[in-house]
């Protein structure tokens, strides 16, 4: 690379006479270094080296020296204008054709002899042009650098951007593809519910569902009608508490049993006659995630036909004289299975198998499948299969109607 020196020191071809001697002396006497060169090679090489200016005499003008120069004009750099000064003299012809060969390389020209203080001005502001040049190689150094800066930065940022909507489009589809599985999910929830509704709906039996305040969230056609019965319609059930469909109920054991429920998260199986309803219950109470459902199945003829063989019984066995021992131990017994809270399955019981009774017993408690298992010491599977031979044996197609089958004929574990 040139050093500052090479790059502000001024070349000096004369090669005739004493002209470089000279030239080098007047300008050194003004401060301005000079460097003498011997031939049309040594200016090639000395431009190569550096240079602020060059001063020519007219007979180093040959045609050596302008291909020298041609060479090293094409080869300068778009901020590079190296300044020559031309010192002409001689004949008019040859001076004619050789300013004209000057004047066309944008040399400045002298014509000799030459007033030294003007030969000094000339390459004093030749060197400060040069020194202009200097400045402005410089500046495009320092422009192509922010470029190239600029440029990374932008290529950095753009490959930021480029991954970061990468990640967008990524997570875009994950949701959009979450929103469809939440979307079916829902449509299967809403299509589930519809189908227990129905369900719940065509039951011969009253279920409401209540939430953390005992207010009446549902109730199937059956509860409406109970309910509708003793408040003038059943417009206004659903957002009224059970305590205000029925005050009688907040003190007695039916309130405070189901209120135990809903502390203890535990359901609840019994028997009940809560005023002002006449109807006889068997109540299941069971808690979900925001409150209570409740299941009241009508055992009102159960429990008067139970009322009434126990009485025709205990009038029979009044009076024992007409009958042997044998039969009065077979009326025994037949009073003691009609006692309160007993009852039959019914001969459509009989039909499953040991096993398949006791999951049916647990189905109907509202026991899931895991909890089956684990009671029976079951595999779940196993559980799984019984299920399923309950359904073909009953002629039921869901979950929901086996339970209400179950509940129907008091097949419970309780």
């Amino acid at each position: 690379m040139p050093t500052d020196d090479a790059l502000t020191r001024v070349l000096v071809f004369a090669p005739v006479g004493r002209d470089a001697e000279l030239i080098g002396t007047l300008l050194q006497g003004a401060d301005i270094a000079t460097h003498t060169c011997h031939s049309s090679d040594d200016l090639a090489s000395l431009l190569g080296a550096g240079a602020g200016a060059l001063v020519l005499s007219h007979e180093a003008l040959t045609s050596a020296t302008l291909a020298v120069l041609d060479r090293f004009t094409d080869a300068q750099e778009a901020w590079s204008d190296l300044p020559i000064v031309a010192l002409l003299s001689g004949g008019r012809r040859r001076g004619d054709t050789i300013v004209s060969e000057a004047r066309q390389r944008s040399m400045t020209v002298l014509e000799r002899p030459t007033r030294p203080a003007t030969l000094v001005t000339v390459i004093r502001s030749a060197l400060r042009a040069r020194m202009r040049q200097y400045e402005i190689r410089e500046l495009v150094a320092q422009l192509e650098e922010a470029n190239d800066r600029l440029e990374r930065r932008v290529q950095q940022r753009t490959h930021q951007l480029s991954a970061t909507n990468a990640r967008l489009t990524a997570e875009v589809r994950e949701r959009v593809a979450a929103a469809d599985l939440l979307e079916e999910a829902r449509a299967e929830a809403d299509a589930e519910r519809r189908r227990v509704t129905t369900i719940l709906e065509s039951i011969s039996d009253a279920f409401v569902a209540l939430d953390e305040a005992f207010r009446f969230t549902y109730a199937n056609a059956r509860a409406r009608a109970l309910f509708g019965q003793l408040l003038g319609g059943d417009d206004a059930l659903i957002g009224m508490t059970l305590w205000e469909a029925l005050p009688e109920s907040r003190e007695s054991a039916f309130g405070e049993t189901l209120r135990r429920v809903m502390r203890s998260r535990n359901p609840a199986h019994f028997e009940d006659r809560t005023p002002p309803l006449a109807t006889w219950f068997q109540v299941h109470a069971y808690p979900s995630e925001d409150g209570l459902a409740i299941y009241l199945q009508d055992i009102t003829t159960r429990k008067r036909t139970e009322a009434e063989l126990r009485e025709a019984v205990e009038a029979v066995m009044s009076d024992t004289a007409w009958f042997s021992r044998s039969l009065l131990e077979k009326l025994a017994h037949v009073r003691s299975r009609n006692q309160p809270g007993t009852g039959s399955h019914g001969a459509e019981v009989a039909q499953l198998t040991p096993r398949e009774r006791q999951v049916l017993e647990r189905l109907a408690d509202g026991w899931d499948n895991a909890q089956i298992a684990r009671d029976l010491g079951l595999a779940e599977q196993t559980v799984r299969n019984y299920v399923t031979n309950i359904y073909e044996k009953l002629g039921v197609h869901s979950r929901a109607e086996a339970v209400v089958w179950a509940r129907d004929r008091g097949v419970t574990t309780l």
